[in-house]
């Protein structure tokens, strides 16, 4: 699941997939903004087939958290 992740947000945010490690900080990159977001929700929602709620997209912090968020969707879904 982490490295699904991990390429997903290199990939929405153009960054190499080395440098996207599990506590790659979303907010602390010069990257970062609501494009990016944008970007990186839809990406996200297409992979895993799944849709977030705001409260879900508050916790997306860095990659580890939202393969937390994503587990625990697939679990419940």
């Amino acid at each position: 699941m982490i490295d699904d992740v991990r390429s997903t947000v290199s990939a929405a945010l153009g960054v190499p997939i080395e440098s996207v490690g599990a506590d790659f900080e979303l907010h602390g990159s010069e990257l970062w903004d609501s494009l990016a977001h944008l970007r990186l929700v839809m990406a996200l929602e297409e992979q895993f087939s799944v849709r977030f709620t705001d409260a879900e997209l508050e916790d997306f912090t860095s990659v580890a958290s939202i393969a937390r968020v994503i587990g625990a969707k697939l679990r419940v879904s």
